[in-house]
C-alpha cells in the first residue's frame, strides 16, 4: 500500500484539488520525479513514515528467512481436534456448526424464500458445469443442458399464483407489495450469508 500511495503521489493518475496535487501530464521527465521523490522520502536514515515502514518490511522479511515463519495453527494427537492460536476447537464442533447454518438456510428458503411451497429437486450430480469459463455474468443455472434456464419463471409464479395470497409479494391489485418485498430481500441476503458460511 505504500508503494501504490507512493506511486500515485509522485505521478498522479488525475489533479487532487484538495491536496494541491498535480496530474502525472504537468512532468516533463517522469524518471527525474520518480528519483527527487524517492530522495526526499524514500532513502533509508530521511525520517519519512514510507521510508520506515519499509525498512520494517525489509527486517521482517530478514527474520522470516532466518527464523522461519511460526505456524498458527496445530493438530491434537488423535487428529480430531485444532488449536489456532490460544482457541481449541473440536471437529464435530465445525461439524454441528456447518450443520446449523445449512439447517438455517433451509428453514430460510423453505419457509420464507418458496413461501411455503416445496422447493424443485435438482440433482446435484446430473448438473454439468464449464469450469473453464470467466465470462462476466456467466451462470451454471443459464446453461440449457440444466434445465433450470427458466427458474425465473418459476419463482414469479410462485410470487404471484402458487403461494397462499397472504404470502405472496403482490397485492390484489397486483401491485408490488413494498413491506413484503423488502423483508423478502432482507431475507434473501441473510440466506445468501448463511450460504456462503456454509460453504
Amino acid at each position: 500500500m505504500c508503494r501504490l500511495l507512493i506511486l500515485e503521489y509522485a505521478l498522479p493518475k488525475r489533479e487532487y484539488n484538495t491536496l494541491g496535487w498535480t496530474s502525472r501530464s504537468t512532468y516533463e521527465d517522469y524518471g527525474w520525479r520518480f528519483e527527487e521523490i524517492r530522495r526526499t522520502s524514500l532513502v533509508q536514515g530521511c525520517y519519512c513514515p514510507v521510508s520506515y515502514l519499509m525498512s520494517l518490511l525489509a527486517y521482517g522479511k530478514t527474520l522470516t528467512k532466518v527464523h522461519g515463519r511460526p505456524g498458527e495453527i496445530t493438530w491434537d494427537d488423535n487428529g480430531q481436534g485444532l488449536q489456532i492460536r490460544h482457541i481449541q476447537l473440536q471437529l464435530s464442533d465445525i461439524h454441528e456448526f456447518t450443520y446449523g447454518l445449512i439447517k438455517s438456510l433451509e428453514d430460510i428458503m423453505r419457509s420464507e424464500l418458496f413461501f411455503r411451497v416445496e422447493p424443485p429437486l435438482i440433482v446435484l450430480q446430473s448438473l454439468k458445469d464449464k469450469m473453464v469459463n470467466s465470462d462476466p455474468g456467466f451462470s451454471i443455472a443459464d446453461q440449457v443442458l440444466n434445465g433450470s434456464e427458466d427458474g425465473h419463471h418459476f419463482m414469479l409464479e410462485l410470487m404471484m399464483v402458487s403461494a397462499q395470497k397472504e404470502l405472496r409479494l403482490l397485492d390484489v391489485d397486483g401491485q408490488w407489495d413494498l413491506p413484503k418485498c423488502r423483508t423478502y430481500l432482507a431475507l434473501k441476503k441473510k440466506g445468501l450469508l448463511l450460504l456462503m458460511l456454509g460453504t
